[in-house]
């Protein structure tokens, strides 16, 4: 990073060696290198001034560990004004500072030795949060950068009348034949969360995603940042929509007054409807209307737009609210017949309901895959773990092109291996659960685990198993049902007027396990993986 004034090799003896550029190497050689001998580099890293005459500055962070690499010395010099009050935030196991006092300066020396490579453990959180680290600066808090925000954010552009036709026809339903006045005093009559959505449709269906953050420039030249073309067409339509900025459910808690700056993360956009405030984000194009993240719901949130005129040397009028708790469900429903033959293959009739962001995840795959490989992609991507080997007969898809439905699976499947044989015996297993148990796969843990959105399950499969004729149900048919905080797991198989129901349900929402807390929810998953895939036996008759 920044500019590179120097870059060489010392050997112990204090011989000085440059490097070599090698043709086509994307990397510097460093020559003759032996124990012994070090590597200096110096940079010079340009960082972004702050536009008020240096009143708050931010030190790059100094890592005193990382992945895969032990440091013998880690050592961080920080040389400030003395007449400067510097903020110093840490993180991790940091020792204090050695401080000089040089006139008009100070100097702060943080040294680490012998500091031993990070372990690599899966789903971990990111390191950033607990490798020992620190940085330092000043004039950086919540409501200063809440300052800039709100001045960067601040929308002045003078309402072009061009783009206003614009947003009332796209509220009308389009550039209309005819009559555009009679057109527009009806849409006027709809309901703002109707207005709104047609502006939010026409957004994601019209503009790429950009780096052009001017809304009239976004609009017409239909490429930019989509969250503020949305907001300023619902201006020019007559809609109180504002931008804002969410505290993410899933971030660690302020480790010092820059974190805590920091906490307000996520961009969203709060409408006011007749039914009250609406918070959504405007970005996955496949993303139902009013849609907002799990890790969003139920946050607190701060209004960048402000409603009256304000200057930087007025007190802030910080606008704080709390995000809905409530919102479009993620969750994947699996519900079908299955006729189970005595050879242990089945036929199966399955509908399955793709819920919030599975939703969106479905439909960004099936967008890229042409009409006549669809059954081709759902036969490899859905049936291809659930049932191994499986064969996909027939299949529709409904409401697809309705964004703000669910995705509907319609599935007709020949499964050949769909029960276990072994001596008279056929050993059944709900498909379409994953197994969780690669969660814990470390007995114990020294980082916090990570449960992101990606990795979060929220699904049920109830299937209605037709058993062979003269066979009976040999395993004893027990609920089971295990919980550790927000997180359950439910095994509800039962005898259904001779038919075998199986019906497993799994909630794990994202969050975060400490170390402290890991033991518990292994005990969880491993007991939760133990009941969602008991198989049960079915003993063959005559």
């Amino acid at each position: 990073r920044g500019v590179l004034l120097r870059m060489r090799t010392i050997k112990k003896d204090g011989e000085v060696f440059e490097p070599e550029f090698v043709a086509g190497k994307r990397t510097v050689t460093m020559p003759h290198l032996e124990v012994g001998d070090y590597i200096e580099t110096e940079t010079i890293w340009l960082l972004p001034g702050d536009g008020q005459g240096g009143r708050a500055f931010l030190s790059p962070r100094w890592w005193f560990r990382e992945r895969n690499v032990s440091y013998h010395l880690s050592e961080f010099v920080v040389v400030s004004p003395a007449n400067r009050r510097l903020a110093i935030e840490t993180t991790g196991d940091v020792p204090e500072p050695v401080v000089e006092h040089n006139g008009a300066l100070t100097v702060r020396r943080w040294r680490v030795d012998k500091s031993p490579a990070l372990p690599e453990e899966r789903y971990g959180v990111p390191y950033q949060e607990f490798l020992p680290s620190v940085r330092v600066g000043w004039g950086i808090d919540l409501e200063e950068r809440l300052r800039r925000l709100i001045d960067t954010h601040r929308d002045e552009t003078p309402q072009d009348p061009r783009l206003r036709r614009i947003a009332r026809s796209i509220v009308a339903g389009g550039l209309v034949k005819g009559d555009k006045t009679a057109a527009e005093r009806e849409a006027a009559k709809l309901s703002v969360d109707r207005r709104a959505k047609r502006i939010y449709r026409w957004v994601l269906d019209n503009v790429q995603a950009g780096r052009e953050r001017f809304p009239p420039r976004i609009i017409t030249g239909e490429a930019g940042d989509r969250t503020r073309a949305f907001v300023h067409l619902c201006r020019l339509a007559g809609i109180d929509a504002r931008l804002g900025v969410v505290q993410n459910r899933l971030s660690p808690p302020p480790a010092g007054p820059f974190s805590r700056a920091l906490k307000f993360t996520e961009p969203a956009v709060r409408l006011a409807t007749e039914r009250g405030p609406r918070w959504l984000t405007v970005g996955e194009r496949f993303a139902p209307y009013g849609y907002l993240p799990s890790f969003l719901r139920g946050q607190p949130a701060v209004l960048l737009d402000l409603s009256e005129p304000w200057t930087q040397d007025e007190p802030l009028p910080i606008v704080t609210e709390r995000t809905e708790a409530a919102g479009t469900e993620d969750r994947i429903a699996t519900v079908g017949t299955a006729k189970l033959r005595a050879d242990g293959s089945a036929a199966l009739e399955l509908k399955q309901q793709y819920h919030g962001k599975y939703a969106v995840v479905l439909r960004t795959r099936l967008s890229k895959v042409r009409q006549a490989r669809l059954k081709d992609v759902v036969e490899a991507e859905v049936l291809g773990l659930a049932l191994p080997g499986a064969r996909l007969t027939d299949l529709s898809i409904d409401q697809l092109d309705d964004l703000d439905a669910p995705v509907g699976l319609t599935l007709t499947i020949e499964a050949p291996t769909f029960a276990k044989p072994a001596d008279g015996v056929l050993a059944i297993t709900a498909p379409f659960v994953p197994r969780l148990g690669a969660l814990v796969e470390l007995p114990e843990r020294e980082t916090p685990l990570y449960l992101a959105e990606k990795v979060a399950t929220n699904l049920s499969v109830r299937l209605t198993v037709e058993l062979p004729k003269a066979s009976q149900v040999v395993t004893k048919l027990e609920s089971a049902s295990h919980d550790n905080g927000d997180r359950h797991v439910k095994n509800q198989d039962r005898l259904d007027g001779g038919k075998l129901v199986l019906h497993r349900t799994i909630a794990v929402p994202a969050g975060r396990v400490q170390p402290s807390e890991y033991p518990a929810f292994r005990t969880f998953v491993l007991a939760a993986d133990a009941a969602l895939h008991r198989s049960v036996r079915v003993k063959l008759g005559r």
